[in-house]
């Protein structure tokens, strides 16, 4: 699963690569129609988090393969709103093709409205991902603004398939006490996820 974000993120990369050389030739940066690598800044909500180091590791990797068509550029947030507030600042005053976006707030809609308000006034196109926002309107306010994603509540539903299938094949082995009962412990991310 964890590839195909990635993929998906990569293809968006590309995506954006090409709709911006064949329809908004006036406003491209000087990056690709020189040939050079795509500027892309990644912002990341924790560097420390197991699951967003992999995404950086893996993007990484990317760039390892392509270092003539991308360039990415790596933003530790620290769990702190207002350090990726500043990253952002700082980012679209210096320029980039393309930002990656894992939000540290994702659930306060001024805060997701500033950020993409913010990045709407320098026309830079931006990929949201993994902590989709509270709202999608404010995505759809911007057509440059776009979330890739897995659906957390289809996710918690295939969890339950597989214990429901789990417990109906390996009823034995599962029930220690044999009461006929399904016992077990739910362990939850962060509350705002």
């Amino acid at each position: 699963m964890f590839r195909k974000i990635l993929s998906a993120i990569l293809a968006v990369i590309l995506i954006t690569i090409s709709l911006n050389i064949d329809t908004e030739a006036e406003s491209v940066s000087t990056n690709l129609i020189n040939n050079k690598p795509m500027k892309v800044a990644v912002l990341l909500m924790n560097f420390t988090d197991q699951y967003i180091s992999l995404v950086r590791e893996n993007l990484e990797e990317i760039q390892k393969e392509n270092p003539e068509k991308v360039q990415f550029t790596f933003y530790d947030a620290k769990s702190n709103q207002a350090i990726q507030n500043e990253q952002i600042d700082t980012v679209l005053k210096k320029g980039t093709d393309l930002i990656l976006l894992h939000l540290v707030n994702n659930t306060n809609e001024a805060t997701v409205e500033n950020v993409i308000t913010d990045i709407k006034r320098t026309n830079t196109p931006v990929i949201l991902f993994n902590r989709e926002p509270i709202s999608s309107i404010l995505l759809r306010s911007y057509p440059k603004a776009v979330y890739i994603g897995l659906d957390a509540k289809q996710d918690g539903i295939k969890q339950g398939e597989i214990l429901i299938n789990e417990w109906n094949t390996n009823r034995d082995f599962i029930d220690k006490n044999n009461d006929n009962i399904m016992e077990y412990i739910i362990l939850g991310g962060e509350r705002d996820n």
